[in-house]
């Protein structure tokens, strides 16, 4: 791994790295933002992450830049950590008249399938590779990549961060997602159906374990007290909301499991899918990290 820019960004700095992946056969990019409390000599508590998953098209440059986390960052004392959302480079396969497949639509999954099982192994580098890499390349004890983190992510990353947290659970401490993709494996999502079936050897199937509404009913937490909240935020203006999202669902879905009744879901009256609301509700979807 190495550090390819710093800029100061409210009391921290946000860092530009690029490494390269194991999972994905590629060099991968990141940005990761560490907060004011990293740079005192006045505390010395270990500062948590969270790993912001953006959505289709995006590069790490997008949510660091106009999501600006930073500051809550700064209010709260934790880390941010923004991966790409795809493997990049000429040898990766793409389909560069698609805004919604390949290169910057990995959809943070591992792939089955040829020719894109080499390089699209997302789910495998979000959640296992790319902790251990920071955790690695900064060797602080201060700095927690690995224990106590959060996931959240803006549509697509919103799916991905859902489909993390209950595959992985309770790995992650906290999650939220904004205006994720719901139920992606459904026939009536769009993007879902085009991205499973083509990265995605068994499509029927293997879509079942990166869809949050399928996912939910498979974790079976110890106790009540073992259950995270689950907060979404959605614009009721979302050119998506009824024809890709269907954030709606995941209520449905949760009806008898341990998640009934966990699930807050904010519909912000006016706003659309861009990250103007994002930046409106950041606060209260980072608070149960910490």
């Amino acid at each position: 791994m190495k550090e390819v820019k710093v800029i100061n960004s409210c009391d921290g700095k946000l860092i530009s790295l690029s490494h390269d992946s194991a999972c994905n056969n590629c060099e991968m990019a990141l940005n990761i933002y560490l907060p004011k409390q990293y740079y005192s000599n006045e505390t010395h508590s270990t500062i948590p992450a969270i790993y912001y998953l953006s959505g289709l098209t995006c590069t790490p440059a997008n949510a660091s830049e106009k999501a600006f986390w930073q500051c809550q960052a700064d209010l709260y004392g934790f880390s941010v950590v923004f991966p790409d959302t795809s493997p990049r480079g000429e040898s990766v396969p793409d389909s560069k008249d698609e805004y919604d497949f390949g290169q910057g639509a990995g959809f943070y999954l591992n792939s089955t399938k040829e020719p894109y099982v080499k390089n699209y192994q997302m789910s495998d580098y979000i959640h296992k590779e790319l902790p251990k890499e920071l955790e690695n390349y900064f060797q602080d004890c201060r700095l927690d990549f690995t224990k106590n983190v959060g996931i959240t992510g803006h549509s697509m990353g919103g799916m991905g961060a859902l489909a993390g947290f209950f595959k992985l659970y309770p790995h992650y401490k906290s999650v939220s997602a904004f205006s994720p993709i719901a139920n992606p494996s459904a026939e009536d999502c769009p993007w879902g159906q085009k991205c499973f079936s083509r990265y995605l050897k068994d499509f029927k199937s293997e879509s079942l374990e990166y869809d949050p509404c399928e996912l939910i009913g498979k974790v079976k937490p110890k106790g009540d007290n073992d259950v995270k909240k689950i907060l979404i935020s959605v614009g009721t203006k979302d050119p998506f909301y009824s024809t890709q999202l269907y954030v709606d669902r995941i209520l449905e879905y949760s009806k008898g499991t341990a998640w009934e009744n966990k699930i807050e879901i904010n519909k912000l009256q006016g706003f659309d899918h861009s990250y103007f609301f994002v930046v409106l509700k950041s606060p209260a979807c980072q608070i149960p990290c910490h």
